[in-house]
């Protein structure tokens, strides 16, 4: 089991460059990172050197994630690029890739059903874990958007992707459900056996406006809040008591932004929470 910095990984990367944000992450002591690409049309562009920076400071890639929509008219370059990537994820060693299905949220900018958007990439999603799987690599998928959020959608997409021979699973996210008020004790009770990545993050979910911050809304009108790792709705203990159940030996991958010390508190809260549900550390 390893710690990944993820979210702070990728803004120092964009901010500073790859050797600072490699360096950083050594210094915060991590083990690894996990590298995403919010334009999917975009690619590194020299991956031997991306590699042996992050050897350099010894750490590894742990999973390559990818915000991508799959629902569009332009779904063969989609396809192109996503399969590029599998490639570049296979070539830094990435033993995971992750990526989107349908991100959006907000119900009533969507004008397709879910059967429609299921039905319009499924086979993409196929070709695209497939030739992941071809590279030794498994395709992950976490409960996000409208439609792929919560138990229901996410369940019945991976038993396709099972039943067309796929090696497939999960990335256990401890706050996306809160979007479509899901609780995410429920997530990690479903697919506990099924994840196989954590995305360690957390949400003030409340109905009492903060005027000094910025708030997204759940499907039925809450108000949800960024919050430190420990401060918020989310019920690490329970997720965490699940996956000990389960089993899990995967990576614990922190989706947060903090300064140093903000850093420290939330891997020491995460540690002592895991400790607690019976992991050895």
């Amino acid at each position: 089991m390893k710690w990944v910095n993820y979210s702070q990984f990728h803004q120092d990367r964009i901010q500073y460059g790859l050797e600072y944000a490699a360096k950083h992450s050594a210094q915060l002591g991590f083990d690894a990172v996990e590298y995403i690409e919010v334009s999917y049309t975009e690619h590194i562009e020299n991956v031997d050197t991306f590699k042996e920076i992050l050897n350099r400071y010894g750490l590894r890639l742990s999973c390559y994630t990818l915000y991508v929509q799959l629902f569009t008219p332009d779904q063969d370059e989609v396809e192109r690029h996503m399969l590029r990537h599998v490639e570049t994820a296979a070539a830094l060693g990435a033993k995971y890739l992750h990526h989107t299905l349908f991100p959006p949220y907000d119900m009533a900018k969507i004008t397709h059903s879910y059967g429609e958007v299921f039905d319009g990439i499924v086979d993409v999603a196929e070709r695209i874990a497939k030739a992941c799987n071809k590279c030794g690599i498994v395709c992950l998928y976490e409960p996000q958007g409208a439609y792929f959020n919560g138990i229901d959608g996410l369940e019945k997409f991976l038993k396709e992707m099972r039943h067309r021979g796929c090696d497939v699973g999960v990335c256990g996210d401890f706050g996306n459900a809160l979007f479509v008020d899901v609780d995410p004790r429920e997530v990690f009770r479903t697919f506990a056996k099924e994840i196989r990545h954590v995305h360690i993050k957390d949400y003030l979910v409340t109905d009492i406006e903060q005027p000094d911050r910025k708030a997204h809304r759940s499907r039925n009108g809450h108000l949800i809040y960024g919050a430190d790792v420990g401060t918020g709705s989310v019920d690490f203990a329970y997720g965490f008591r699940e996956l000990k159940k389960a089993g899990y030996e995967g990576d614990i991958s922190f989706e947060i932004k903090q300064d140093d010390d903000g850093f420290a508190k939330a891997i020491g809260f995460v540690k002592n929470t895991m400790q607690k549900a019976g992991f050895e550390l």
